[in-house]
């Protein structure tokens, strides 16, 4: 969903789980608010709430509100960040948890409530980042929808790679049925990328599964990078800080080693920035 000179969505999807999607989400609006000094607001869409916990945020009226009520029900909690605001998560954002299939246009409700709080938006909001449940439900449709990018996050491993071939015919399945009711075309219209996460080295070495996934992937046009496996990156969640900020809060002895792997993921976050533009 293209605004023009207004804000834009990123969301970080993939039908797998545990490949670091929501990892990637916090870190990525984390940077974004630092180094390009703008206001986002996050939507957790994931039914697991980890962005919701991380940022420490205790909502009475969550996602699945807002879908239930067709979006007239909702509300935008600030964080401990002053630059983000987050539409808390919810276990209950499913199909049948919001009956979506009896909203009268069920791919469309988050669309509509784009258009319905355009103005709100666009003048708070530079940037909106979605963290998406591992399905294809209709709900997590509507949040695909809406994007402008739609970031994949993978890992060397058989059904992660499955999964990032299978997303283009998703897509094309929430184009078919995310269609603007007057004029009968798709509101969907976004760009695809593809992160390599979770890679294993030994020593300057790339293990022999991570090689071989990476022979799969790194040729690929949407290809933004790999972040290799470091416990430090893991470890953000549990921290409740991005990567940057644990490192930066180090001694200055011992962030010289993690010079390369901020760099590494900057660029990659650098790389959806400019996909933006």
């Amino acid at each position: 969903m293209s605004v023009e000179n207004g804000f834009k969505t990123v969301t970080f999807y993939i039908d797998k789980g545990g490949s670091a999607k929501t990892t990637n989400t916090f870190n990525y609006v984390k940077d974004a608010v630092s180094t390009r000094n703008i206001k986002a607001l996050v939507i957790d869409g994931d039914r697991s709430r980890n962005l919701t916990n991380v940022f420490g945020v205790n909502g009475d009226k969550t996602i699945a509100d807002l879908f239930k009520s067709d979006g007239e029900d909702f509300a935008i909690y600030p964080t401990s960040d002053p630059r983000i605001d987050i539409i808390v998560g919810d276990s209950d954002f499913t199909d049948e948890g919001v009956n979506i299939r009896g909203a009268s246009s069920p791919y469309l409700v988050l669309f509509t409530w784009y258009s319905m709080n355009y103005q709100m938006l666009s003048e708070k909001y530079d940037l909106i980042v979605i963290d998406t449940h591992n399905d294809t439900s209709i709900v997590t449709s509507n949040l695909i929808a809406v994007s402008d990018i739609v970031v994949s996050v993978t890992t060397p491993d058989g059904p992660s790679f499955t999964a990032w071939r299978n997303l283009p015919e998703f897509i094309e399945k929430v184009k078919t049925k995310a269609r603007n009711p007057f004029t009968k075309e798709t509101v969907v219209d976004l760009k695809l990328g593809l992160i390599a996460n979770n890679i294993i080295f030994y020593g300057n070495n790339v293990s022999a599964p991570s090689k071989e996934f990476l022979s799969l992937v790194e040729n690929d046009e949407h290809f933004l990078g790999l972040i290799p496996n470091r416990p430090i990156f893991v470890s953000t969640l549990l921290e409740g800080k991005s990567i940057f900020e644990l490192v930066d809060e180090m001694p200055i002895h011992k962030q010289q080693k993690y010079q390369n792997l901020l760099a590494g993921v900057r660029g990659i976050y650098a790389k959806i920035n400019a996909m933006l533009e």
